[in-house]
C-alpha cells in the first residue's frame, strides 16, 4: 500500500510531535540559528564594507597628498 502526499506529510509531523522539543533539540536550535544568522549577514557586512573603502581610500590619499605640499 503506498501513501499520498498528504499521507506521508501528516504521518511525519506525527512522529516530530511525539518526540517532543527537548533540551538538545533546543540548544541545537539556537546553534543553528546562530549559524544561519552569521551566513547570511557575512556578504551584507562585506559589501557595506567594499561600499565604503574607495571613499576612504581616496580620502586617506588626499589628505595625505595636501600634507605633501
Amino acid at each position: 500500500m503506498t501513501l499520498g502526499n498528504c499521507q506521508v506529510v501528516e504521518l511525519n509531523l506525527s512522529q516530530i510531535q511525539e518526540i517532543g522539543m527537548g533540551w538538545y533539540q533546543w540548544q541545537l536550535f539556537i546553534v543553528v540559528g546562530f549559524g544561519w544568522a552569521n551566513d547570511n549577514m557575512w556578504p551584507i557586512v562585506t559589501s557595506l564594507i567594499c561600499a565604503y573603502l574607495p571613499f576612504r581610500i581616496l580620502y586617506c590619499f588626499h589628505s595625505s597628498a595636501s600634507l605633501r605640499s
